[in-house]
């Protein structure tokens, strides 16, 4: 795993930021979003067999990290 390639991109999205490079559309008002919805939450319906699913994917996504861990 290697960060060069977010750093890169992070520095250049930054970058053009502070360059106002980058239109960020209208600047923020009352009237900005007046007229979007509310936010809604999402329920989910699950069943044990895909509660074990996600346990199961937990497990793989902590042995990854645990692969690339590093000291210094």
């Amino acid at each position: 795993m290697d960060g060069t390639p977010t750093l890169r991109m992070t520095e250049f999205v930054l970058g053009s930021l502070a360059l106002g490079k980058a239109d960020l559309g209208p600047p923020r008002s009352a009237e900005t979003g007046k007229d979007l919805p509310q936010p809604e939450e999402l329920v989910f319906a699950t069943d044990a067999k895909v509660r074990g699913l996600v346990a199961d994917a937990e497990k793989r996504f902590d042995r990854l990290v645990e692969a690339h861990d590093m000291e210094v």
